[in-house]
């Protein structure tokens, strides 16, 4: 079982706070550190183009060595959308839009983050069942969920593809 940690990041005007995996803590701090460099360094246009171009590799080698290597309990899912979440909260100072490039790994975040069952106050709310049994509905039933959900960079495919790795999907 991964613990959490509470990690305080430096950034540019003020301290971050965000709950992280120890692992993710130090990435994340040579990261703002990198950022804060290389803002002060270039001007905004060329730091925004590098800042792209970063993000864009950043998002291939998340998706070729963590999604697709591996399979996401509910827990390692809501794991992987918080270290998503750390990572662009604290470069969230450096850039207006600190996801931009990393739209599969967004969508990654949507689908492994699903709860199994949503609880009875959860209405509007789609679990990992209800997807599985709407995206099995048919494409026109999988698109209409597909946008509820806010998946904008994945086809139909790597959808489903991506709620089987879901290893409760599977079970």
């Amino acid at each position: 079982m991964n613990e959490f940690i509470t990690a305080v990041l430096p950034t540019a005007e003020r301290k971050l706070t965000t709950t992280i995996s120890p692992e993710f803590a130090q990435p994340i701090q040579a990261l703002t550190s990198m950022l804060s460099f290389l803002s002060t360094t270039f001007a905004l246009p060329i730091f925004l183009r590098v800042y792209r171009s970063f993000s864009s590799e950043l998002q291939h080698w998340i998706w070729e060595h963590i999604v697709k290597r591996n399979k996401f309990s509910e827990q390692g899912g809501v794991q992987f959308k918080r270290a998503m979440e750390g990572l662009w909260q604290a470069c969230g100072d450096y850039c207006v839009r600190p996801a931009v490039g990393m739209g599969k790994v967004e969508d990654a975040c949507g689908v492994l983050g699903l709860p199994t069952a949503v609880n009875s106050k959860g209405e509007g709310l789609f679990d990992l069942w209800t997807v599985l049994r709407e995206f099995d509905a048919g494409r026109e039933r999988a698109r209409e969920v597909m946008g509820k959900l806010g998946l904008t960079s994945v086809d139909l495919h790597e959808a489903r593809w991506l709620v089987g790795r879901r290893i409760e999907a599977v079970a």
